[in-house]
């Protein structure tokens, strides 16, 4: 496959179906807010069986309450421990690397926390994989914060990348596993994001507190990440850190739209490692980046954006993207559930 084969636009139900059907797929951090929306798509794609790894006890049993299913088996277990993982691979046609430290707040105060899960347990989770060999795919969930990082949750996140694209790189011509990324904005009404804390001051009758209304921030639903994810297990060709062209919002207006005029906004102040704008495609990057409509293809050290017609010329940030307006947002905040 070259890069004129990747799809422009998102994978159709049909495509996807096939592509999942009687696959057995293990997702990491599989009990947080993207595995449960995983597990609910998966289940109506056909797959043989889901087995959803994670470490916290209360959310697996509330994830299991919610999909009883006898495809879905659910493993506790941690990606800091090699074994958990090694374990939990046997026989695996999928691996969907979810699991992450992700609060920045608490991975800025606390560091070698967020190295233990988010690079040592990186390193598990691609270890375990080829250690099995017969793996097809594993996938690895970034996040924006990883291009141009200066926040420590971004650092390992950026550190989670090049350890997929080594391993791609690296691994022995007898091992046919993929090894991909997938980089992507805030998701609404997830572990990290603010909206859900908006939500709960408001029903409490509590100020909305914003670091900084100026700040600009790519925004996604947790349908829109699982196309994405979709896309690359079937597109994306191994060592791919693949994006989408996400919209973004000023944070001072989802805060004034979440207060219903009801509710005070109170400007609290930057929280260290927070930037004005956020990136999905840094300005380093531009030289091995395509635009094939839809989504961006990153190809670490490949040079593809010079060489292809389809190389991107500038970085895409949060200011340089399509801006959603008041009613945008409104709509995709009910969406979601936030109000």
């Amino acid at each position: 496959m070259t890069h004129t084969n990747y799809l422009n636009g998102k994978v159709d139900r049909s495509t996807a179906e096939t592509f999942i059907s009687n696959k057995v797929i293990l997702i990491t951090g599989g009990s947080g807010a993207l595995g449960n929306a995983l597990i609910g798509r998966l289940l109506a794609l056909n797959p043989r069986e889901i087995r959803i790894l994670s470490r916290d006890e209360k959310l697996q049993d509330l994830t299991r309450e919610r999909y009883p299913d006898a495809r879905c088996k659910y493993l506790l277990g941690d990606v800091r421990d090699y074994f958990s993982i090694r374990n939990a691979v046997v026989g695996v046609d999928i691996v969907i690397h979810a699991a992450a430290f992700k609060y920045l707040d608490l991975a800025e105060n606390q560091v070698m926390e967020c190295i233990k899960t988010n690079i040592d347990g990186s390193m598990n989770v691609i270890n375990a994989v080829k250690d099995e060999k017969n793996v097809g795919i594993c996938l690895g969930i970034s996040t924006d914060k990883a291009a141009s990082p200066i926040n420590v949750y971004g650092m390992s996140k950026a550190l989670m990348e090049k350890l997929f694209c080594e391993a791609e790189r690296t691994k022995y011509s007898t091992l046919n596993t993929k090894f991909l990324t997938v980089r992507y904005g805030n998701v609404l009404m997830t572990t990290g994001s603010v909206v859900p804390h908006w939500k709960k001051a408001y029903e409490k009758g509590e100020p909305i507190k914003v670091t900084d209304p100026t700040m600009t921030r790519f925004m996604f639903t947790l349908d829109d990440s699982i196309d994405l994810i979709l896309y690359a297990l079937i597109y994306g060709l191994g060592g791919d850190v693949i994006s989408v062209k996400m919209p973004a919002v000023l944070l001072g207006n989802i805060a004034e739209i979440m207060s219903k005029s009801k509710v005070p906004v109170e400007i609290i102040g930057r929280r260290p490692g927070e930037k004005t704008h956020e990136c999905l495609i840094a300005d380093f990057e531009c030289k091995d980046t395509i635009d094939v409509g839809h989504n961006f293809v990153i190809r670490p050290h490949s040079n593809m954006g010079i060489t292809s017609p389809l190389g991107v010329k500038e970085p895409f940030h949060s200011s340089n993207a399509r801006m959603l307006n008041r009613e945008e947002i409104t709509e995709l905040l009910q969406k979601v559930g936030a109000f």
